[in-house]
C-alpha cells in the first residue's frame, strides 16, 4: 500500500487490516508511517520508506516482500501529489515532480508488482487515479493530465496482464477530505474541485478499493458522493469535450461558493469537512 501515511492510503491500510490482511505500508513520510505503525501495531503492518519515483527502490521493496512473505498478492498504489495552480503558471521543476510522482511512480510500481505476480499467475494491482482522470479539470491541469496518464496505463496494463491471471483496476474518486484537498481550499484556480455538495471521506474510497477493486476485480471504479451524479457528469464531459466550456462557468461559480463555505467551516472547526 503506497501513500499509506495519510488519507486514502491510511484508510485503506486500516480496512485491509480489518479483514485480516498483512500489509506493507509504504510512503516517503517516515513520521506518518511511524504514527500508523504505532496506532495498529507492528504485528499487522510493516512500514516501508519508499520514494515512488525510484524504480530500483520499487524492485528492492517488492523483492524483499516476496523473500520475507513468499508472495505479493495485492498492490494498492495511492501515492500522489498535487499543485493547485493553472498549468501555465507552474514552474518546470514542479511540473517534472508531478509527472515523476504521479505518472512514473505509477508505472514503476505497477511493473514491479506485475513481475512479482506473473510467476504465480494471480494478483491484483489497484491504481488510485482521480475523477480528474476522467474529465480535464482547469486550475489543476497538470495534475489532471498526470491522472489521465495513470488511468490510461492501468486500463492498458489490465489488458496485458488479464490473460496471466492478474487483475488491474483504476479507482477514480471525486474530491476526498485529505491533506490534498486542504492544499486546494485557498486556491481560486482549484475551485472546480469543490463542485460536489461535500467531499468523500477516505473511508468511503477505501471501501470501494477493497470491495469493488480488490474483491471483485473491476476494471474501473468511479467513486462519487452518493446521489451526486458526478460519475455520469464526468463521463459525459469526457465523451463530449465541447460540453465542458459551456457548463464550466456555471459550475465554477457554484463550486467557488462551496469552496468558500468549506474554507470558512474549516477555519472554525478544522475537523469539519462537510458542506451543507
Amino acid at each position: 500500500m503506497t501513500g499509506a501515511a495519510s488519507g486514502i492510503g491510511r484508510a485503506t491500510v486500516l480496512r485491509l487490516i480489518g479483514r485480516g490482511d498483512r500489509v506493507v505500508a509504504a510512503d516517503i513520510d517516515r513520521a506518518g508511517l511511524d504514527g500508523l505503525a504505532n496506532h495498529v501495531g507492528p504485528a499487522v503492518v510493516e512500514p516501508a520508506h519508499l520514494d515512488v519515483r525510484d524504480a530500483r527502490a520499487w524492485d528492492e521493496l517488492v523483492n524483499r516482500i516476496v523473500a520475507d512473505h513468499g508472495r505479493l498478492d495485492v498492490l494498492v498504489h495511492a501515492a500522489g501529489i498535487l499543485s493547485p495552480t493553472a498549468g501555465h503558471r507552474l514552474d518546470p521543476e514542479t511540473i517534472e515532480r508531478l509527472v515523476d510522482v504521479n505518472v512514473k511512480g505509477t508505472i514503476h510500481g505497477a511493473n514491479a508488482a506485475a513481475r512479482a505476480m506473473l510467476p504465480r499467475g494471480r494478483g491484483n494491482i489497484v491504481v488510485v487515479a482521480s475523477m480528474a482522470a476522467l474529465v480535464p479539470v482547469p486550475g489543476i491541469s497538470v495534475y489532471s493530465a498526470t491522472k489521465h496518464a495513470a488511468r490510461a496505463y492501468a486500463l492498458a496494463l489490465a489488458q496485458d496482464l488479464r490473460p496471466h491471471g492478474i487483475f488491474v483496476s483504476a479507482v477514480c474518486p471525486a474530491v476526498v477530505a485529505t491533506p490534498m484537498m486542504d492544499q486546494q481550499i485557498d486556491a481560486e484556480d482549484a475551485a472546480l474541485t469543490f463542485s460536489s455538495r461535500r467531499p468523500l471521506t477516505p473511508e468511503e474510497v477505501a471501501r470501494a478499493i477493497v470491495e469493488r477493486a480488490i474483491e471483485r476485480g473491476r476494471l474501473e471504479v468511479v467513486v462519487q458522493v452518493p446521489g451526486s451524479g458526478q460519475a455520469l457528469a464526468a463521463k459525459l464531459a469526457n465523451g463530449f469535450p465541447s460540453l465542458a466550456p459551456r457548463l464550466g462557468a456555471f459550475v465554477r461559480r457554484r463550486a467557488a461558493r462551496r469552496q468558500a463555505k468549506l474554507r470558512a467551516r474549516l477555519r472554525n472547526d478544522p475537523s469539519d469537512s462537510s458542506v451543507p
